[in-house]
């Protein structure tokens, strides 16, 4: 990786740094308002864009070696809610795609929702509806 590899910042992106409650082996991860994760190399300085994985239910995470040689898992859309969006109260502690697109993780397509709100936004999910559709046949 070269030293002077840096990621291009988009206009009005802003990131910060993402914290796992434990320190991470090469690397420090960054997480954007516009829904992209970077990765710097502690030694070198370099930078690198990521892509992580998308899971069986489409959302994107990215699994991180730790300092002591565990793995840790970010799901981006919940570590961007929750430095980019406004948690009203403490039961608010479902992270939402507003457009239902998992793959849209940019902070404004984010918000907070409550357990009963959440219930009502998935069965409004064209997924969700989709599969009921197939049930019924």
């Amino acid at each position: 990786m070269d030293a002077s590899q840096k990621v291009k910042t988009m206009p009005g992106e802003v990131w910060q740094k993402v914290d796992f409650g434990t320190p991470t082996l090469h690397f420090d991860y960054f997480i954007s308002n516009m829904g992209r994760i970077k990765s710097y190399h502690k030694r070198t300085t370099g930078e690198r864009l990521l892509k992580g994985s998308v899971d069986h239910r489409g959302f994107h995470r990215l699994h991180i070696r730790l300092a002591d040689k565990t793995y840790g898992e970010l799901a981006l859309h919940i570590f961007i809610a929750n430095h980019f969006c406004e948690k009203p109260e403490d039961e608010y502690n479902h992270s939402v795609h507003l457009d239902y697109d998992r793959s849209n993780n940019k902070w404004t397509n984010l918000k907070w929702l409550k357990h009963e709100d959440w219930k009502l936004y998935m069965q409004n999910s064209p997924t969700y509806k989709d599969t009921r559709k197939k049930k019924k046949k």
